[in-house]
């Protein structure tokens, strides 16, 4: 992670406060570890190249602001059932 991608992530958490940062970090880490993976298994990547993280940021985000209270409902849900 480079320094835009902190500031990026700062301004994240501005917008969403902070259970949805953690979310969308989260959804970010995962989006690039797929990206970055059938990247590799395609042949358009190598093995220790660098790729850019802010659009996965910023994938994240978008996922965590529209759908992210619904996403941790259900995560909670499965863990901690109403009845």
């Amino acid at each position: 992670m480079g320094g835009g991608d902190a500031k990026l992530a700062a301004m994240m958490g501005a917008w969403l406060g902070w259970k949805l940062l953690v979310l969308g970090i989260f959804l970010a880490a995962l989006v690039g570890a797929v990206v970055g993976l059938v990247g590799v298994a395609v042949g358009l990547l190598q093995r220790r190249q660098q790729m850019p993280f802010g659009p996965c940021l910023a994938l994240g985000a978008a996922v965590s602001a529209l759908w992210g209270q619904g996403l941790i409902g259900l995560y909670l849900g499965a863990f901690f059932p109403a009845g």
